[in-house]
């Protein structure tokens, strides 16, 4: 399989097309996992969220995966911040001391904070690229004008937290928002590259949405069953245990309330698992007794009640798999399907 250049490979020497992204998800995304998919050719996503004191270690710990002595040489990962709650000051610190490759930047309260952490990390971390994850087209156009370097479309199959109301698919996102970067309608503005998130698990979803535009993909749910996760092995065999994504998940903002996380902004909720929480709910059981039984679950590892965030895509999660494995998977099944395709259909 040969690797083709892509606007990317510049600035990220080590990558292999089709691209695999690792999602930074919070307490699940840690530096092993980031590691092991920039090693295999992807790029890797350490998630912290807003817990930046957790960070110098965990990036120390990555640079020290890879065997870098050169304190001005870049780390070939990235790290992803939840803006909402996240302290801007701490985070530059660490992009200029750790310097990892990319920064991914995601739910701020509002877009003057998005502005000021994308003009904030420009001017004291220059060599670090900046990725923001946006799900509409309004969004896309708004953070084009901040100079950002990637766009994250994320539709609404995604699992975890997003913006919530009507969304559509990135069947719909990838294709309009690279229509718009093409149209000469965002002024400026210019961006390295478009990304596909939102239920894609595996080369067959790669490989549709490389036909609608996207760059690479974006994975979240398959790379919570990978040996390197730092989920629960029960967390992990929810996933892997899950059908039917589309009817089996829902977007809520029930399982944030239930667990403690429910200063999200309002503009945001989560796509779980549906399991007996969400069905008491949604037949009448009282939040304070549904509460109650969620947090004897958490004491006990009820994970027939605890929150298991993941997309529509999760009935496609067959196996534990290494992350390594998985990335060389999803581009190589990607591959295939495309040389197939052009093969049927070029005549």
């Amino acid at each position: 399989m040969t690797s083709r250049p892509t606007t990317l490979s510049q600035t990220f020497p080590w990558i292999k097309t089709p691209l695999v992204v690792s999602a930074p998800m919070r307490a699940v995304s840690g530096h092993k996992l980031a590691v092991a998919v920039s090693k295999a050719g992807g790029i890797g996503f350490y998630g912290p969220g807003y817990d930046v004191d957790l960070v110098p270690a965990a990036l120390q710990a990555a640079r020290e995966a890879f065997a870098l002595s050169d304190p001005a040489e870049a780390l070939p990962i990235g790290v992803g911040f939840l803006l909402w709650k996240a302290p801007l000051e701490p985070v530059l610190d660490v992009l200029k001391t750790y310097r990892p490759a990319a920064v991914w930047l995601f739910a701020p309260k509002d877009e003057a904070q998005m502005q000021e952490w994308v003009c904030a990390i420009r001017s004291s971390a220059p060599g670090v690229s900046i990725w923001v994850q946006v799900g509409s087209l309004a969004e896309a156009e708004s953070v084009v004008q901040l100079g950002v370097d990637v766009l994250v479309l994320q539709g609404g199959d995604a699992g975890g937290h997003g913006i919530s109301g009507r969304r559509g698919s990135v069947m719909q996102l990838v294709p309009e928002v690279v229509d718009f970067l093409g149209s000469g309608d965002c002024g400026e503005g210019k961006v390295l590259a478009v990304l596909a998130a939102g239920g894609i698990v595996d080369g067959r979803g790669a490989a549709a949405v490389l036909g609608l535009g996207a760059e690479g993909v974006v994975l979240g749910t398959r790379f919570i069953a990978s040996t390197e996760s730092e989920v629960h092995a029960g967390l992990r065999g929810a996933v892997v245990g899950a059908r039917d994504g589309g009817n089996g998940t829902v977007r809520t903002r029930l399982y944030d309330e239930l667990r403690g996380t429910g200063d999200w902004p309002e503009q945001y909720d989560g796509r779980a698992i549906v399991n007996d929480t969400f069905q008491d709910d949604r037949s009448g059981l009282p939040r304070p007794r549904n509460k109650e039984l969620y947090d004897k679950a958490v004491e006990v590892g009820g994970w027939e009640r605890l929150t298991v965030f993941a997309g529509t895509g999760v009935g496609l999660v067959k196996e534990i798999s290494p992350a390594g494995s998985i990335v060389e998977e999803v581009r190589r099944e990607a591959v295939a399907i495309i040389e197939r395709l052009g093969k049927v259909y070029a005549s």
